[in-house]
């Protein structure tokens, strides 16, 4: 009997070590989600500001994957801005179609987050300013405008899209 009852004495002490590790574990676990969940509570820690510097009226639709942005009518000098926090693989992106009278209409990526290979323009607070010349990021010009081909063709500007006017532009 004595065999027997060090077999059961130790199918007990594994039985509590199990258990006692299987504790350990599920504590650790915890422990983890709680510390990755107080790191990545969103914020809303990044911002794209945008200023019209094109000497006119500027119509501005920005939006991301999720989030749509609406139409917005910039006057000369006008700045708009929106902050936003970045999803938790840092793939976030923001892109803004821009209208001016007599240009053509330009798609911007105007956010990229860190895990992008390639940042648009690198930053938490994105300062873009919009003028004749260009795009500028943080005063960093990425990319310029395209013109209308056609020297008789005025736009006329409209919150919901470009509408072509047959007219004739004055000497």
């Amino acid at each position: 009997m004595t065999s027997n009852c060090g077999v059961e004495y130790m199918k007990q002490c594994m039985m509590e070590s199990w258990l006692g590790r299987r504790r350990l574990v599920l504590l650790i676990m915890l422990l983890m989600i709680t510390v990755i969940g107080v790191v990545v509570q969103p914020t809303a820690a990044d911002h794209v500001w945008i200023q019209n510097q094109m000497g006119e009226t500027l119509e501005v639709h920005c939006m991301s994957g999720d989030d749509d942005l609406g139409w917005q009518i910039l006057a000369n000098g006008q700045i708009y801005g929106f902050g936003f926090s970045q999803n938790v693989w840092g793939t976030t992106l923001f892109w803004c179609i821009f209208r001016a009278q007599g240009y053509l209409d330009h798609h911007q990526d105007v956010f990229k987050g860190v895990n992008y290979l390639h940042h648009t323009c690198w930053c938490t607070v994105c300062n873009w300013g919009v003028s004749p010349s260009g795009f500028r990021c943080n005063r960093k010009l990425m990319a310029g405008w395209g013109k209308h081909a056609a020297k008789n063709a005025v736009k006329q500007l409209t919150p919901g899209g470009v509408a072509p006017v047959n007219a004739q532009i004055m000497p």
